[in-house]
Formats: structure tokens, C-alpha cells, sequence
């Protein structure tokens, strides 16, 4: 799943910006704003990661197309509550070459700060290290590397004093935990799929055990220690196996999460399944035919969002992007803007409720049959 959304680079058919679609037993949704860009970023290649910590800090890390003086940049966009604006990351950060080689993630803290992990090359070894570096509200601190650290998948915080970076190479987990002082790393018993992190929710993670790689966990941090949420047992059809999909952390009696079962045999046949933790149970919540998930945030009052492409099929791209809001039990369809000749997709671990408000962020990675761009998908004020 993460590997189609990353290197889907096809135009398909784009979305209306207006158009709000009738789905069997889905209702049409009239609310507005309504799902809009909040930034749009031609020259670039695609946005990997959004955060926010609250409604006057929020960032998102892309990357830049190639030019003269760069190649597969990383580019860096925040808001400070009144507009978004670029701020030049530190050539360090990705070494001496200043090529970004693999993802990049950030995670948002209160006091208008932020850390960016990314991962950089040494152009005369050739060889790749993860760094991170931290927005202190005016300036970026010295870059931090983590020698030997193996491929990156998510960074969280639930405050300056608690920062994660997560990864792992699917069969030894990683972690590393800064205190607000020095970084540590910290043993963690699964691989992890996604994480999300706030200072309301705390710290949240979903992946498979190590031991054993067929088993899902959920895991909360709390207390110096990594607590395992049980999960409710979930009976996939026969033949298909149950993955992890995405969580997103609202608050510790409010935290969603997402499973997926695929057939090894069959293709394109996928069982998408999602619940609900009201702080102490899992409840499954029944999804509308045909949607499937792709991305999930909380919606700021107890619901939340989905995000489900039309086309979901191992080999074919995905097109006709909609949002889908759950609230008191009902489902809505919102419809997802496009700009002309480009079709909107998410990136993974790409969607995120604004702590403290009804908002939501979405990085958007916008492809064209001769451009790509990125872009920033809002939703409410």
C-alpha cells in the first residue's frame, strides 16, 4: 500500500473541486468550507509529511523538483497562523550533497516548534544516515545524526520534552526518544506501521510484534514504558491476511486506528476494517461499500475522516480521491479539489487533525502528464 501511493506517477482522472458525489447509502455533504488547498507548491515533487501542534503552528516537508543546485531537495513549509511560508532547511541536515534519498517526516511541538527527520547521503562513501533537526521557533538547532539507525517511518511528539523517530527494517524495530535534553534509544517490541502523537493523545503507535510478525498491536507510551491496547479479535475472510493499516491518536479515551487484510493470491482483493478506542474498549466501525482507506484523522468532536480512492488494485493507480466524515453513526462524502490537468493524492502518514480544533491537514501529492506538484488540503476555518 505505502509503495503504490509513493510511486504512483501517472495523470488519471482528476476530481471537480465543487462536485460533491451521491453514493449508495452515503449522504452528500453540504457543509462548508469544505476540503480546499491551503498551498499549492509547483516546483516540487511531493509533499511527505504534515503535522501541527496547534492552530498558529503547523508544518508540512516536501520535496524539490531537480534544478541547477538541487537534487530530490527536501523543501520545508509552515504556518504561523496567518500564512504559510517557506524556511530553508540546513544543508546538513541531508549532508554534503544536500539529497534527500529516502522519506522525510515532522513532527510538530507547542511553542511554534518542530522536528524534521530526514534522511541524507555522504556523497564519497555513498552511504545513507538518518538526521534530525529542530525549529526552536526562530532558528534551526545543530543537526542530530543517528549513525547506523535503518530506514525511517514516522516521527511523533507529544511535546519538545518527548520527540520519537521511529523505524525499523521489518524484522528489528528502532527507536530513538528525546527528552528535551539528549536523545536515547529505546527498545520497542513491534515494527512500526504508523504513529501520532499530541500533547492532548499522548504517544500511539501500530505495527506487528517482532516475534511474531502475524500478530498487530497497538501501543501507548506512558510512564517510561511502551503498553500494548489490546485489539478486539478480528475473523478476516478466509484466505486473506490482516495487516496493519493507520492510527490517529485525538486523545488517550479518543484514538483511531485501521486494519487491512489482503489475499496473497487473489489480486486486488482487500478487506478494510475500522475502530474505535473510547479509552477503555475497541468498537468496530461498520464503512460504507466500496470505501476503502487510505488515510484516517480525527475530526476534533468525537467523529472522524477517512480518506478512500475510487481505484484500489495492486498495479493500477489510484484516482477519484474523496474524503468520507463519520459522525454520530452516519457517513458523509466529501468530494476533493484537483487543480486542472492534475489528479490529488494522498502521501502516507499523510493526514492530521489540528489539536484543539476541527481542522484537518492533509499533504497532497498532485500528479500531471508532465508535472508534479504538491499541496497542503484543508479542511474547516
Amino acid at each position: 500500500m505505502k509503495r503504490l501511493l509513493r510511486t504512483s506517477i501517472a495523470a488519471v482522472v482528476a476530481v471537480s473541486a465543487t462536485a460533491v458525489l451521491a453514493v449508495c447509502g452515503v449522504a452528500q455533504a453540504t457543509a462548508t468550507p469544505g476540503w480546499r488547498f491551503a498551498a499549492v507548491y509547483p516546483k516540487s515533487d511531493g509533499m511527505w509529511s504534515v503535522s501541527a501542534s496547534g492552530a498558529d503552528n503547523a508544518w508540512a516537508v516536501g520535496q524539490q523538483s531537480f534544478t541547477a543546485s538541487c537534487d530530490m531537495c527536501l523543501f520545508t513549509a509552515h504556518w504561523n497562523g496567518t500564512k504559510w511560508q517557506t524556511i530553508s532547511t540546513p544543508p546538513g541536515l541531508l549532508h554534503q550533497i544536500n539529497r534527500l534519498v529516502g522519506n522525510a517526516d515532522v513532527a510538530a511541538t507547542t511553542g511554534k516548534r518542530a522536528w524534521i527527520f530526514a534522511w541524507g547521503e555522504y556523497a564519497e562513501l555513498g552511504t545513507t544516515e538518518l538526521s534530525a533537526v529542530e525549529w526552536t521557533g526562530t532558528s534551526w538547532s545543530p543537526v542530530h545524526n543517528f549513525p547506523g539507525s535503518p530506514s525511517l517511518t514516522a516521527a511523533i511528539a507529544s511535546g519538545p520534552d518527548d520527540v520519537w523517530g521511529l523505524g525499523g527494517n521489518g524484522q528489528a524495530p528502532w527507536a530513538v526518544h528525546y527528552n528535551g535534553k539528549a536523545w536515547s534509544q529505546v527498545a520497542l517490541p513491534v515494527n512500526v506501521s504508523e504513529a501520532s502523537g499530541s500533547a492532548a493523545a499522548g504517544d500511539w503507535v501500530i505495527g506487528t510484534t517482532a516475534a511474531q510478525p502475524a500478530r498487530i498491536e497497538v501501543l501507548h507510551w506512558g510512564k517510561g514504558a511502551w503498553r500494548n491496547v489490546p485489539l478486539p479479535k478480528i475473523s478476516p475472510p478466509k484466505g486473506e491476511q490482516l495487516q496493519p493499516g493507520y492510527i490517529a491518536a485525538v486523545s488517550p479515551t479518543s484514538v483511531w486506528a485501521s486494519l487491512v487484510a489482503t489475499s496473497p493470491t487473489v489480486e486486488g482483493r482487500v478487506t478494510y476494517y475500522l475502530l474505535h478506542w473510547n479509552g477503555r474498549a475497541w468498537s468496530k466501525v461498520a464503512l460504507p461499500k466500496g470505501v476503502n482507506i487510505y488515510g484516517v484523522a480525527g475530526d476534533g468532536h468525537g467523529g472522524a475522516w477517512v480518506a478512500s480512492y475510487k481505484v484500489n488494485q495492486p498495479g493500477v493507480y489510484l484516482a477519484g480521491l474523496a474524503m468520507y466524515h463519520y459522525a454520530g453513526g452516519r457517513w458523509t462524502r466529501s468530494a476533493v479539489p484537483a487543480e486542472r490537468g492534475f489528479d490529488t493524492n494522498l502521501g502516507v502518514s499523510n493526514m492530521e487533525l489540528v489539536p484543539g480544533t476541527e481542522s484537518v491537514l492533509a499533504g497532497a501529492t498532485l500528479f500531471g502528464s508532465a508535472a508534479i506538484e504538491a499541496g497542503i488540503l484543508k479542511y474547516g476555518p
